[in-house]
């Protein structure tokens, strides 16, 4: 999902407010476009940017994982994406790098601003605290302090622990055969 959809999906702009802001950005293309909603319309750039890891950054993650799981198969065969009911990331914080930085830090009402610039996205570091998978079989499996590096336009996720995939999966593998 895009982060113009989910505001709109969130009712946090119109889908009219979308297009102009869509317009804006092609008129100041060095501006990210949740940038160009908070200045256009007043809305709290907590509120973009909540909305756009819970419902951009996130759900990529969790996709991205399911998708390098299924590239091995695991024991029999099976594929380890297959036995997933469900992920759960706890994001503590997380840094756009965008030629300067924006960070972002978690409080009780979302994500707030420690330091602004106005500059176009490049990179996402995110800081998982947890990282929790559900399998079929109602057992948990849970990796703490997850660093990844997101870049959304290339649609990559790169771990800070080039063995973070390995590792999860050799997790999984033990807990569906305690079982």
């Amino acid at each position: 999902m895009l982060l113009g959809e989910a505001l709109i999906e969130a009712s946090i702009i119109s889908a009219d407010q979308l297009k102009k802001a869509i317009v804006a950005q092609q008129r100041f293309p060095n501006h990210s476009l949740g940038r160009i909603i908070v200045k256009l319309f007043g809305v709290p750039v907590e509120i973009v940017e909540t909305t756009f890891i819970k419902k951009v950054v996130l759900p990529f993650i969790d996709e991205w994982f399911r998708e390098e799981l299924a590239k091995k198969p695991g024991i029999g065969g099976v594929n380890l994406a297959d036995m997933i009911s469900s992920i759960d990331l706890d994001l503590s914080s997380y840094r756009r790098y965008e030629g300067e930085q924006v960070y972002f830090q978690r409080n009780d009402q979302g994500y707030y601003v420690e330091q602004n610039r106005d500059t176009k996205l490049e990179k996402i570091s995110v800081k998982i605290d947890f990282f929790l998978v559900r399998t079929i079989r109602r057992q948990e499996v849970v990796l703490k302090d997850a660093l990844f590096e997101v870049t959304l336009g290339r649609k990559s996720i790169r771990p800070e622990n080039p063995g973070f995939v390995a590792e999860y999966r050799l997790k999984l593998l033990h807990a569906m055969k305690e079982k």
